[in-house]
């Protein structure tokens, strides 16, 4: 996987993006923990849409944090997201990852290392840092 920059904001979304863009790098951009609950996958997919419009020439993914709901994972299939966490007990995610290829969806599970930008200051400088570290080719 590539290097995961968890974003709050289409703020952040953007200068993540802007950051793997200078540095051509690309980047997996990931929704906050439980922002499907107070967000919603639809936001959530305009927003990355959104960030990508702004910085065509970024190399990007997103990926859709889902928390352990399996009902919010099937309603981001049906609304469009193809890259979807969670953390839904393995009977369950065993389900999950059937039901997500049959949308030719990937589901991820595994443990991963990140940033996450909620409490960074200068939010493009501390991607562009991460970036430079943690990328991989």
């Amino acid at each position: 996987m590539q290097a995961v920059i968890i974003v709050h904001t289409l703020e952040h979304a953007v200068a993540s993006l802007r950051a793997a863009a200078a540095l051509n790098i690309p980047v997996t951009l990931q929704s906050a923990p439980d922002a499907i609950h107070y967000a919603g996958s639809l936001y959530l997919f305009n927003m990355f849409g959104q960030a990508c419009e702004q910085v065509p020439e970024a190399k990007a993914a997103f990926i859709l944090d889902c928390g352990d709901s399996g009902a919010e994972v099937i309603g981001a299939l049906q609304a469009g997201h193809r890259a979807i966490r969670t953390n839904a007990k393995p009977t369950l995610a065993t389900k999950l990852a059937d039901i997500a290829g049959q949308y030719g969806a990937h589901l991820y599970n595994a443990p991963y290392d990140c940033i996450d930008l909620h409490h960074e200051r200068d939010i493009e400088v501390a991607c562009r840092n991460w970036l430079q570290t943690h990328a991989k080719d």
